[in-house]
């Protein structure tokens, strides 16, 4: 029988502590007490290390036009049959980069969410500064790199390249507003990393985290209804372009998870009662999967910008049941937990950032005759350099910011302590 990654402390039913390695920037989630066992969430922080590994891939696959004009919502022609089961069989899960982000969204709602819910008193004016700080000093460094290899390169698209090459490209021409949007986040992004389209709504998300965490907290009774509501919206958002409307939802669907992570726990102990309960983990994991790549499977048969609106719910549905399984179920948390993993967890907001660059200097530094090499270069390079900007860049600002949050904390600990001079009696 397939134990659950679930551990209740032995001072009865309720408290359980969750620990996570990081959240989507790598802040440390809930301190646990002593004497508790925990109930690990780190297979999560290998999942986002696994989801940021995937968009590299797909970002680097997106140099061969094949596969790159697939996200036009047009079928790969089976005149090519390696594209064709690349994009339209399992194969695609390898490179499938919307959808780890989709990934990405829902761990940060619910990692951002636990400690808030978790504690009796939830120190925001600590938070913020704390968060921000994690934020926008690796975003600010990026955008810097980014722009310092263009400045350089000036890099020209030949004639040959890929679709997701040209747009590139294109969009790397700055300005002073687009750089300011960049170095912000909040009034939308130039285009320059293409990445930070993410950010942008991760900032927000961050900066309204105590409406998500009351509007997942009221009324606990209708958590079904909430997130029929948060499909709805994914929907509606999808069909009308609103991108608020398809992502904001997402982070709202990973805090709702974090409120309800007692009943989960209930529902794996159920499962893993069951006397086949592997083949029912099992059963739900290839659920997830078929979710996750069902819009691949059906854009052969009904191609265009509709199909994939609609699908998109069904996709997001995929990717909620997969970090669910990844969280609760101990056949993936192993993988997940491995050193590979949790390395690529570490390093994986440092990847996200820089990858793309370095991608495209590939690519054009190559040219045409050797763009085959450029994939498996980008790959290395990208990995060498995330692993050095988190020492240099991520991994400073993440101690800055706890010396911000200690320094937050310990001045509201001494006006609290401080002794309150007695009030002169007033002359008549």
């Amino acid at each position: 029988m397939p134990e659950a990654c679930v551990c209740v402390s032995s001072g009865g039913p309720d408290p359980i502590s969750f620990m996570l390695a990081s959240d989507l920037t790598g802040d440390d989630l809930v301190k646990t007490t002593a004497g508790a066992s925990c109930m690990r969430l780190m297979p999560l922080d290998g999942l986002r290390g696994i989801a940021a590994l995937v968009v590299l891939i797909h970002h680097s696959l997106s140099l061969i036009p094949a596969l790159s004009a697939a996200y036009t919502v047009k079928p790969v022609s089976s005149d090519d049959p390696i594209a064709w089961m690349m994009v339209h069989t399992p194969l695609h899960l390898l490179w499938a980069g919307p959808e780890a982000v989709y990934v990405f969204f829902i761990i940060s709602g619910i990692v951002l969410t636990l400690p808030v819910v978790r504690r009796d008193r939830f120190d925001w004016a600590a938070y913020y500064p704390k968060r921000l700080i994690r934020l926008y000093v690796p975003v600010i460094a990026a955008v810097l790199l980014t722009m310092l290899l263009f400045l350089l390169l000036r890099p020209e698209a030949p004639q040959e390249a890929s679709i997701w090459l040209k747009d590139r490209i294109v969009a790397s021409s700055m300005s002073a507003f687009g750089v300011l949007q960049d170095f912000t986040l909040i009034f939308g992004v130039s285009g320059v990393l293409g990445v930070l389209w993410s950010l942008s709504y991760e900032v927000w998300f961050s900066l309204l985290l105590p409406a998500f965490v009351w509007g997942a907290k009221t009324r606990p009774h209708l958590q079904w209804v909430k997130l029929a509501v948060l499909a709805v919206a994914i929907l509606g958002g999808a069909l009308k372009h609103q991108g608020w409307l398809v992502y904001v939802p997402m982070f709202a669907v990973g805090a709702l998870i974090a409120t309800e992570m007692d009943r989960l726990q209930a529902i794996v102990i159920r499962i893993s009662a069951l006397s086949h309960s592997s083949l029912a983990y099992w059963g739900l994991c290839v659920v997830s999967l078929i979710l996750l790549m069902s819009y691949w499977l059906v854009l052969p048969f009904s191609p265009g910008y509709l199909t994939a609106n609609a699908m998109l719910p069904v996709v997001f549905a995929g990717a909620v049941l997969f970090v669910l399984l990844s969280a609760f179920w101990d056949k993936a948390a192993r993988p997940l937990n491995s050193r590979v993993a949790q390395w690529l967890g570490l390093i994986s907001f440092s990847l996200y950032l820089v990858h793309v660059p370095i991608i495209m200097l590939a690519a054009v530094l190559l040219g045409p005759t050797l763009s085959w090499l450029a994939i498996p270069l980008s790959i290395i390079g990208s990995l060498v350099m995330a692993w050095v900007f988190h020492l240099l860049v991520e991994r400073p600002s993440h101690k800055l910011s706890q010396k911000v949050e200690r320094l937050i904390q310990s001045r509201r600990v001494s006006n609290i302590d401080a002794p309150r001079r007695p009030r002169q009696p007033t002359e008549a």
